[in-house]
């Protein structure tokens, strides 16, 4: 977790020389674990976050506004009882630890002042926000908090209103504002975990101390941080633990420059730290400085959170997605066994005619009766089951209002099983799609689905309107655009709208696929090819070998009356097979990644 406790002190000066004196205005709790709280400065305005998050813990000022839930939680309106117009008096951290107290006073409703204290605590999985109030005895009583932590889940440290707030408990770490004095039992711990490594090593021994700030010590002291422990000499100690001291008086002084650190070759994955480390052992890594710890958490977490929001729309349509499927192959079995069993049409049919030959041969009453089959090659005889209760001639009849009723099931249940069959096309045609949609994809499938009545319409999480998200572009090695939908919104504006009727449409056969697109009326058999092998690999079949492509120009592709997004029936097409490649691709220059 990157949130470390020297990065909280680095918070914490910049909190300290805004907000103390600051009037609160107005608190919000816009998500379960997450509180906004508005404040007042002269001539300034200022929106301060604290999450609980697991992956996302932390405290900063924030430019970011999010929408609040109609009717608030109980916490917030807690905190609005004892905080709304109150003013900050201090914001203090213990030593290095993740845990931050902010002191406000206010007046009740009755005109006393009193003193409360909202206490930050940014540990992971642990973290929580916690209103308390000192009683008289000095011990410090819970009002509230964002997460209640009942006797059953930790019989040691309960976090419930009218409870007596217990601080985590320390951890035996080094403080490194004082680690000089330390340096013989310092040394000692250190050498005592051996074959664990370096980096790991520093975030167990020192507090305050994170993974990145951690790896950053030793890279400045030429140390690779994935070492054990055993390996290191006496003079790598050495130029260890002046590294250390280093660390302990640029955060003594103050020296605040807080990073964020991105990895040159996975430009998405980034962290941060709060002071500038200047390692003599270069790593590949892409550094960005702010002037302000909350921007440059702002800007992190707000990614973080696109991210952590796109993971969860993903997640949450494909569960969707899957399901239908899954009902889809169901209902398809289903009607299989129907199909089955209404293909025994032609056998009634046989058995009322030979019923109609013999009726000579049996009478009312009758279970059974054995005939010789004419319409066997052999002859052979046939036994038929009879309704006793009817006539020769009403068993007859009945034999062949079977016939009929099995005829028109056969036509029915093969329909059916046709619109099941081309469904499940469809739904696998969105899984595909879902696999590899950014946002404002995600949100032209969501919105896809609810027109098609999969999911429930809701006007809070609309897609992005009527206009379809940007398709994929190539360039063919002939120098011909070529393009290719990335969902069913961009498969039907692609096909239906942009392509002009002797351009040439592609798609891999019978299986789920992107509509590719080339842009021109006589393309080259090397451009025919590459177009091939984009639809391939855009495809359900893009690790399978020798996949068969049809392709046709636009004029032959249609869309039949009440066809789901995306489907489409074409004739007068080729096929070519291809093996797909990401390596043989023509060169993509824009569209969506």
């Amino acid at each position: 977790m990157p949130f470390d406790g020297i990065f909280l002190a680095c918070i914490k000066k910049e909190l300290q020389s805004e907000l103390i004196g600051a009037r609160i205005d107005r608190i919000y709790q816009p998500e379960k674990k997450e509180i906004s709280i508005n404040l007042r400065q002269p001539g300034k305005n200022y929106h301060l976050l604290l999450s609980a998050h697991p992956r996302m813990a932390r405290v900063h000022l924030t430019a970011k506004e999010k929408k609040n839930p109609l009717v608030p939680p109980p916490f917030c309106m807690l905190l609005r009882k004892y905080w709304e117009g109150g003013r900050i008096l201090e914001i203090t951290q213990n030593e290095l630890e993740r845990i931050l107290a902010i002191k406000v006073q206010s007046i009740d409703s009755f005109g006393i002042t009193i003193t409360t204290e909202l206490i930050g605590e940014f540990m992971g999985k642990h973290s929580n926000i916690i209103l308390v109030k000192k009683e008289n005895s000095g011990h410090r009583k819970i009002l509230g908090s964002v997460i209640p932590i009942h006797p059953k889940i930790n019989r040691v440290r309960t976090i419930l209103s009218g409870e007596t707030y217990i601080a985590p408990p320390p951890q035996e770490k080094f403080f490194l504002l004082t680690l000089e004095q330390g340096y013989s039992l310092f040394k000692k711990r250190f050498y005592e975990y051996g074959k664990l490594s370096l980096k790991k090593v520093l975030v167990s021994l020192l507090q305050g101390t994170g993974p990145l700030t951690a790896e950053r010590i030793l890279l400045q002291a030429e140390l690779a941080p994935e070492s054990r422990v055993e390996e290191i000499s006496a003079a790598q100690f050495t130029s260890l633990w002046e590294g250390l001291l280093k660390l302990a008086a640029m955060i003594k002084n103050e020296e605040w420059s807080p990073i964020l650190i991105k990895d040159a070759q996975e430009e998405k994955k980034s962290d941060y730290c709060a002071l500038l480390l200047t390692e003599k052992k270069k790593k590949n890594f892409l550094i960005k400085t702010f002037n302000s710890p909350s921007k440059l958490l702002d800007h992190h977490y707000f990614l973080l959170e696109k991210e952590e929001q796109l993971k969860e729309l993903r997640c949450y349509l494909t569960q969707i997605v899957s399901k239908k499927l899954a009902q889809n192959k169901k209902k398809s079995a289903r009607l299989e066994k129907e199909l089955k069993q209404a293909k025994k049409a032609d056998a009634y049919k046989v058995q009322g005619e030979l019923l109609n030959a013999g009726l000579h041969k049996f009478g009312k009453g009758e279970n059974f009766v054995i005939l010789p089959n004419y319409y066997h090659p052999q002859g052979e005889e046939i036994k038929i089951t009879l309704n006793p209760s009817l006539t020769p001639a009403q068993n007859a009849q009945h034999c062949f209002k079977k016939y009929k009723k099995a005829l028109k099931a056969r036509k029915e249940v093969t329909q059916r099983l046709k619109d099941t069959d081309r469904e499940a096309i469809y739904l696998e045609n969105i899984l595909l799609s879902l696999g590899k949609a950014n946002q404002t994809e995600l949100e032209d499938i969501q919105t896809e689905l609810q027109e098609e009545g999969y999911i429930k319409y809701n006007k809070d999480k609309k897609g992005n309107g009527s206009q379809p998200s940007e398709p994929l572009k190539f360039i063919s090695s002939d120098g011909i655009p070529i393009s290719v939908g990335k969902n069913n919104r961009q498969n039907d504006f692609l096909t239906l709208k942009k392509a002009g009727k002797d351009t040439f449409w592609f798609h891999v056969k019978d299986f789920a696929g992107s509509h590719v697109i080339v842009f021109s009326a006589n393309p080259p058999s090397k451009t025919i090819q590459e177009a091939s092998l984009l639809a391939a690999y855009y495809s359900r079949e893009k690790n399978s070998s020798n996949v068969p492509v049809d392709y046709t120009k636009v004029k032959n592709v249609r869309k039949p009356k009440g066809a789901k997004p995306g489907m489409v029936i074409y004739d007068n097409h080729r096929t070519l097979y291809v093996t797909p490649s990401k390596e043989r691709l023509p060169s993509q220059v824009g569209g969506g990644k």
